[in-house]
């Protein structure tokens, strides 16, 4: 029996089935990812490629070196003080920045900080 392998309607993968059907809203596609975190592209009929890691969590050490490489860290401090004593006291005190802390999207938004890039250069810095 050979194995059928499925994605949603935008082209995540749900899994390989053999002798079972999966539910109706399934696509079938000619073979399973490489990678689970790979989006079938329906255009180009093939599996496109596996997204760039991006830690969750990176030391403050390494989130303060990432920011003053990005000549970000002096507005981020700025906005620290400007969002009150609790957030400064939290940002003094935190040992590690986390990706989806409400702290991180606060300041990252007005200030236009890609989370995503500055995580990823954060964790390239070895401390």
């Amino acid at each position: 029996m050979n194995t059928k392998h499925y994605v949603d309607s935008i082209g995540n993968y749900l899994g390989g089935y053999s002798g079972v059907e999966p539910t109706a809203v399934a696509i079938e596609v000619s073979s399973a990812p490489e990678d689970a975190r790979q989006v079938w592209n329906f255009e180009l009929e093939q599996w496109g490629p596996v997204p760039e890691y991006v830690p969750q969590v990176v030391s403050k050490a390494q989130g303060i070196m990432a920011l003053y490489h990005a000549s970000k860290l002096e507005l981020v401090k700025a906005a620290v003080v400007a969002a009150g004593p609790e957030a400064q006291l939290a940002f003094d005190t935190i040992g590690e920045f986390h990706r989806d802390s409400p702290l991180m999207a606060a300041i990252a938004g007005p200030l236009e900080i890609d989370l995503d890039e500055l995580f990823i250069a954060a964790d390239q810095i070895k401390i």
